[in-house]
């Protein structure tokens, strides 16, 4: 019983997937802490916690001086990875200095009014280093993300799974889009060239049907006049 509990931990953590290993001891990340490993939760309670906590269970638990984002291998992440700062409080040090102009919403074209009014707590950066510099300058209920994806908070990070292992849903919604749209283009005009089709069939048909009329037409003639040779001799 125990090895399969712990199989089934170990699957859900993703111990066990070799990618994830892979990239965790290229980064010498394979031995730190994870959330989990130092959880203790009120009986009855552990649920609640795991649905309401937003960071995952199996976050990277490291002091800011462990880690360093510039050494760590961000373009072949093989999943979505969280980092927790543990010598980092959320407590605001300095006056914030993002203004409303370098928030998410302003790069929504089209969405729900309440996903305009949440976006605005989402600051954003063109770059990863920016983002991560900028992190001192967030409110408690702030979040930064860089162009790439990489999300801070002010005690923790988000390391996204890399485009070629998870590809933005976004993206791959417009391009769902463009291809039925697409798609009903060319139906359009195979319909449009299938009744081409069919006139020029009707046409070809009745071309045969002049043909047949004159070659009888002919063969009569042909006929006739050899017979008015025959009388003639």
């Amino acid at each position: 019983k125990l090895s399969s509990l712990e199989a089934i931990q170990a699957q859900a953590l993703g111990d066990n997937n070799p990618r994830i290993v892979t990239w965790l001891e290229k980064n010498k990340l394979q031995d730190s802490k994870k959330l989990l490993d130092d959880l203790k939760i009120d009986n009855g309670w552990e649920l609640a916690f795991e649905k309401a906590f937003s960071l995952p269970l199996n976050t990277i638990c490291v002091s800011s001086q462990e880690f360093d984002l510039s050494k760590i291998d961000i373009k072949n992440i093989p999943v979505d990875t969280y980092v927790l700062f543990l010598d980092i409080t959320n407590e605001i040090s300095v006056t914030p200095s993002l203004d409303n102009s370098q928030s998410l919403n302003k790069k929504i074209a089209n969405a729900p009014e309440p996903v305009i009014n949440l976006s605005k707590n989402i600051r954003v950066m063109e770059t990863e280093s920016e983002a991560q510099s900028a992190v001192k300058n967030l409110m408690p209920n702030e979040v930064i993300v860089s162009k790439s994806g990489l999300v801070f908070g002010r005690n923790w990070c988000k390391l996204p799974a890399s485009e070629s292992n998870l590809p933005s849903i976004i993206v791959q919604n417009s391009n769902i889009k463009k291809l039925k749209k697409d798609i009903g283009v060319i139906d359009s005009r195979l319909l449009s060239l299938e009744q081409d089709r069919e006139n020029i069939e009707q046409k070809y048909t009745g071309w045969l049907t002049t043909e047949r009329s004159l070659n009888d037409s002919i063969s009569k003639i042909e006929n006739a006049l050899l017979e008015q040779k025959e009388l003639q001799i």
